[in-house]
């Protein structure tokens, strides 16, 4: 309290101009006196920057401290997300590669298609003129069919089938005879 009084008594010689020196112990002090309108001494003007100033202390710590939790909660964040996001990216990268595989394939398949495609129209080809072939043998065998076709539609196969009819009984007792007598000379012989 004693050096309270000694650097009040220093710096209250001009308390309307709010800024005074003071020397103590060589050293030149600037301080800024705040003065009440009712006469509040400097102790309680002292006690009150100090108060603020606790005040502002305590509001810091807890903005420190909501920094802190905010820091701990994005490491944490990261530490819990970056192996996952790894994970994904090691599936992306697969799901990539056998996309490439499946599109070299897709490539490959449309190239036999093609080829297969080409055949065909070759076959078609190769059957439009087998057609145009037939169709041109047709075209000059007519006459010769038509005629081919009329003689087997004239054939009488009642009289066909009357003849051979007759063969076979007149042959019939004959194919008798030959049969028994190849059946005696069997047991001749």
């Amino acid at each position: 309290m004693e050096e309270v009084t000694k650097t009040e008594a220093a710096v209250s010689a001009d308390k309307s101009e709010g800024l005074k020196t003071a020397e103590n112990a060589g050293t030149e002090v600037t301080a800024q006196v705040l003065t009440a309108g009712d006469g509040e001494s400097v102790e309680s003007l002292l006690r009150s920057i100090r108060a603020e100033s606790e005040k502002s202390a305590f509001w810091q710590r807890i903005g420190a401290l909501c920094m802190a939790g905010i820091l701990l909660v994005f490491t944490i964040a990261v530490l819990i997300l970056v192996p996952k996001v790894m994970g994904i990216l090691g599936h992306v990268g697969e799901t990539l590669a056998q996309l490439d595989m499946l599109t070299a394939e897709a490539g490959e398949l449309t190239t036999k298609a093609e080829t297969v495609m080409e055949e065909f129209s070759d076959m078609a080809k190769s059957v439009t003129a087998t057609s145009e072939g037939l169709s041109g043998f047709v075209d000059k065998n007519s006459g010769t069919l038509t005629e081919s076709v009329q003689r087997l539609a004239s054939i009488d196969f009642e009289g066909l089938n009357q003849g051979i009819q007759d063969l076979q009984d007149a042959v019939g007792p004959m194919a008798d005879l030959f049969s028994r007598m190849s059946g005696g000379f069997s047991l001749f012989g």
